[in-house]
């Protein structure tokens, strides 16, 4: 697992191109998912209401939605072009089950099976961790050990996507996580967005961020730990 102070290679993932990741098809558009006029007369109540009870009519499908108000959506973004990569932990316990979802990419070479035990062999019993790279409207989550190995080729694990049509008329963006791994269960990708959103949002949490983008050398993993768990 990782060691104290972190040192991690920064990357920025928009050199790489998608389609060498192989089934990597997650929609950039908001209308190619929905009827974009007909959401549009919505109130913006309305519009939040109909995109998240896709979660609802999914619980077991590996899509999130959210939605995000356009001040906090605006902030965050404008952090992010300033620090964009974070380390995202995840509960091991979450971790989904062997058989889930086999159509979904891992590394080349690499089964479920074989990931999952390199997972439950790490020294933190508790979580295992992900990165996180955002850039313009676009997050990319991948696994740490990957992005050591190879930063330039690690295969993405999920992908956040933030529709920013609805931004100007109804001051809300909406939010579509695509879980492309079986090593991410639905409930960690909740988990993952819920914590990174925290991270840009509150400035004491930002500082963080900011010290693992711009001063790698005094970041401290057990520190930080340690300053999140106090504060719940």
């Amino acid at each position: 697992m990782l060691k104290t102070p972190v040192r991690v290679p920064l990357v920025r993932y928009q050199s790489r191109s998608f389609a060498q990741v192989p089934s990597f098809h997650v929609s950039r558009k908001l209308s190619d998912i929905v009827k974009l006029p007909f959401l549009e007369r919505e109130s913006a109540h309305k519009v939040r209401e109909i995109w998240l009870s896709k979660n609802e009519s999914t619980t077991t499908s590996k899509i999130v939605h959210g939605v995000i108000a356009a001040p906090e959506y605006l902030s965050s973004k404008s952090k992010a072009r300033q620090a964009p990569t974070f380390l995202v932990p995840v509960r091991k316990d979450n971790i989904a089950n062997r058989g889930e979802n086999s159509g979904l990419i891992l590394p080349p070479g690499v089964a479920v099976e074989q990931k999952l035990e390199d997972l439950a062999h790490t020294k933190d019993v508790g979580y295992y961790n992900m990165v996180s790279e955002w850039t313009n409207n676009e997050i990319i989550f991948t696994f740490l050990d990957d992005f050591q190995k190879d930063d330039k080729n690690a295969v993405p694990y999920m992908v956040v996507n933030i529709f920013e049509e609805m931004l100007m008329s109804h001051r809300i963006a909406l939010l579509r996580a695509d879980i492309l791994s079986p090593l991410v269960s639905r409930r960690q990708g909740e988990a993952a967005i819920k914590y990174l959103r925290e991270c840009y949002l509150h400035d004491a949490k930002y500082e963080w961020v900011k010290k693992f983008n711009h001063r790698p050398r005094e970041f401290d993993y057990k520190e930080f730990t340690n300053w999140m768990k106090a504060r719940g």
